[in-house]
């Protein structure tokens, strides 16, 4: 639970647009290596504090970058907790032999509306990732330590995301997403 708690907070902070009071969806295929060489050592410490293997702290220096990947799709609400939130997240993996994508494994979420853990909020190293951000709460569908090691072909992500709201006791979709990079808009940080 903790590692949820901290791996949600940390993926809406740092990967979700700066909307207040807004719900919000995405998806993300991310190769480590892709990510911006000035944010690599903020984004390894962070992905530890949210439930990464220890030894990963130092993959910004490690040729092993290019085969970890973060793949998830993510359902988030800035400002208050007003809905529990669902996400779900299907990888698809390049066959270069068939010339495709073939579908694999989906991993979802729980019903839930997170908030990011004290530690993670109050951890200098990770500032970066947390200017201009509200409060937030999410439901993130993922690899449970954060990494997937994929080595060779390319993989895409496919993520549906659903909100339940307790006060008309509804549960509605939101829109699906997709992701074949980084989606760096999303973490805010496309000019650095």
């Amino acid at each position: 639970m903790p590692r949820l708690l901290l791996a949600a907070f940390v993926f809406y902070c740092a990967f979700a647009s700066s909307q207040a009071n807004a719900l919000s969806q995405f998806s993300r295929a991310c190769r480590f290596g892709d990510i911006p060489r000035a944010l690599q050592e903020p984004a390894a410490v962070f992905f530890v504090l949210l439930g990464a293997p220890a030894n990963t702290v130092n993959l910004p220096w490690r040729i092993e970058k290019e085969s970890h990947w973060i793949l998830e799709s993510i359902t988030t609400d800035y400002g208050a907790v007003r809905y529990y939130l669902f996400a779900s997240s299907t990888l698809y993996r390049y066959r270069p032999g068939e010339g495709k994508y073939v579908v694999g494994e989906t991993r979802y979420s729980r019903w839930a509306a997170q908030r990011p853990s004290d530690a993670v909020l109050k951890d200098s190293r990770l500032q970066i990732f947390l200017h201009n951000r509200g409060t937030l709460y999410s439901a993130r569908a993922g690899h449970p330590a954060i990494y997937d090691v994929i080595e060779g072909p390319t993989a895409r992500v496919g993520g549906t995301h659903w909100l339940y709201d307790p006060f008309i006791q509804e549960t509605r979709p939101l829109a699906k997403t997709k992701a074949t990079d980084c989606n760096l808009a999303e973490w805010g940080f496309e000019t650095r």
